[in-house]
């Protein structure tokens, strides 16, 4: 706000005069010469414009600087809540994510997002589908069965992990970003099995009608231990040791069975 030639009032020195003025800081010229003052503080408690509307101009700025300090405060506050979240979550054992790309998600290996789909009953129906189980510990699996297979070749196309600070009760969209460094594509005829992981105790394979099926973390942990085995002499090595490391840290998980190496 342009104070320039302005007349105040001060509480000690009196009467005096704007004669120059910083983003920060105002000059004002009184009788006993000049004084500078914080910008627009001052005029919180020291300050007193003489001329009514720039008098209503510096309690507007007052309070929109008051309104953008509470709204620091609270992101402030909010990050300090969210950090103390992702320190003290509890990892449960099936925190991790298998996702059908057949219909909505066909672009994830490109865009790196996926779709949880949506709830199919309910008072929620049609609405997008809240992963509320995962959390930062968790992966998403990526899988693919071609129209007219049988379930039971339904190939694992990819695998990711979720950001550092995902928490699925609050992905209300339904769409779930993969991590910027923990994330693997896999080649077209190098796809593992899905089933031959994810199997429940022999049954006969069968997806269902969701999107999104919660699975096991040490699952998941095989499945990224095998990835890494198969990698160990290409140039995604270190990339998948890494990503391997970084699921077993965040899951609290050791180091593979002997019967695996």
């Amino acid at each position: 706000m342009e104070l320039m030639g302005q007349s105040v009032k001060h509480k000690v020195f009196g009467k005096g005069v704007v004669t120059e003025q910083e983003k920060h800081v105002v000059t004002v010229t009184f009788s006993q010469g000049e004084k500078r003052f914080l910008y627009p503080d001052a005029f919180e408690k020291f300050l007193t414009l003489s001329d009514e509307a720039a008098a209503e101009g510096i309690d507007a700025v007052l309070q929109e600087r008051e309104e953008e300090q509470k709204a620091e405060l609270q992101a402030l506050l909010e990050e300090q809540e969210r950090q103390q979240k992702i320190h003290n979550f509890k990892v449960s054992v099936n925190s991790q994510a298998a996702i059908a790309l057949e219909v909505e998600n066909q672009d994830t290996l490109q865009t790196w997002q996926v779709s949880t789909g949506t709830y199919l009953s309910g008072c929620a129906k049609g609405e997008p589908r809240i992963p509320e189980k995962m959390k930062p510990n968790s992966a998403c699996v990526l899988t693919y069965r071609e129209g007219g297979t049988p379930e039971a070749e339904r190939k694992i196309v990819g695998v990711f992990m979720v950001p550092e600070d995902f928490f699925g009760d609050e992905c209300t969209d339904g769409v779930i970003a993969a991590h910027p460094q923990y994330r693997l594509a896999i080649q077209p005829g190098q796809e593992p099995l899905f089933w031959e992981y994810f199997g429940e105790n022999g049954n006969k394979p069968r997806w269902g009608n969701t999107d999104l099926k919660y699975c096991s973390n040490h699952a998941v942990q095989r499945l990224l231990f095998d990835l890494l085995e198969q990698r160990k002499e290409t140039e995604d090595a270190e990339m998948m040791e890494n990503f391997y490391s970084y699921f077993c840290s965040q899951n609290k998980l050791q180091g593979p069975p002997q019967e695996w190496k």
